[in-house]
């Protein structure tokens, strides 16, 4: 299968570079190879997708099949903001806060949060608090540290006891506000487009306040996120030449 896929992305650049530009790639099972493709075609392409015409930083070719909203960082960086707030977190999830672009402050710091990470790493616990993290920052990072303060108190004021999922929508979408969550730099196309696609989830999950009762925050949490893990997102693309799909989709289409 792997030598399949690199014939098949070996081939479709030969096509490219001999000037063809409606490039059809079909694959059976085509969502248990999804990894596979990507990781194939785009090294394939590489270096910089240097092909004629094609968009700086944009692979010329296109799958069919979404994936998880969780599999995109933005996503998931919210998610990982949102477990910080609960009771403990991962120090592995933790770390990929303290480097997150998706953070106030995260330009600005970059330098300094790694380093932070790093001596971090050599102290950390396994599994760590809010709290103990905000009393490890020390002063190297001061935006993160009120980031992660203000999420500590917010913590405090707004997510105990049982609420409606309305309610922790809301609280949801505060929590994240706080930390300056998408952050400072401007989002890409995809970034972005996970971006909506996140704020409609979480419109979602408000919407069940009829058939689900109350519950915790930790509770909340994990409908949220499955939720997200049950949404198949893909970003709409510009007009790429090679179309990478399932045998069902290749209905009517010519090549």
């Amino acid at each position: 299968a792997e030598y399949e896929l690199r014939a098949a992305a070996g081939w479709a650049r030969a096509r490219l570079e001999a000037g063809c530009r409606h490039i059809g790639i079909v694959v059976p099972d085509i969502a248990a190879h999804r990894a596979a493709i990507v990781r194939v075609f785009s090294a394939t392409m590489a270096p910089d997708y240097a092909l004629p015409d094609a968009a700086p930083g944009v692979p010329p070719f296109n799958l069919s099949l979404g994936e998880p909203l969780t599999a995109y960082a933005l996503v998931n960086a919210a998610l990982a903001l949102l477990q910080l707030a609960g009771r403990t977190i991962e120090y592995e999830r933790a770390s990929r806060i303290l480097r997150s672009p998706f953070i106030a402050g995260a330009e600005s710091e970059r330098t300094a949060r790694a380093v932070l990470d790093i001596r971090l790493r050599q102290h950390a616990e396994p599994v760590i608090t809010l709290d103990a993290l905000c009393g490890m920052l020390g002063g190297a990072c001061p935006q993160l540290s009120r980031v992660l303060t203000r999420l500590s108190q917010f913590r405090k004021d707004r997510l105990f006891g049982a609420q409606a999922p309305s309610a922790w929508a809301r609280a949801v979408s505060d929590a994240l506000a706080l930390t300056g969550f998408p952050g400072e730099r401007t989002l890409d196309s995809f970034e972005y487009q996970a971006l909506k696609r996140w704020h409609d989830v979480v419109a979602a999950f408000a919407a069940l306040d009829r058939v689900v009762p109350k519950m915790g925050y930790a509770g909340a949490l994990s409908r949220l996120r499955r939720l997200a893990d049950d949404t198949l997102f893909q970003p709409e693309s510009p007009d790429v030449p090679i179309q990478i799909l399932g045998v069902l989709e290749t209905s009517g289409l010519t090549f």
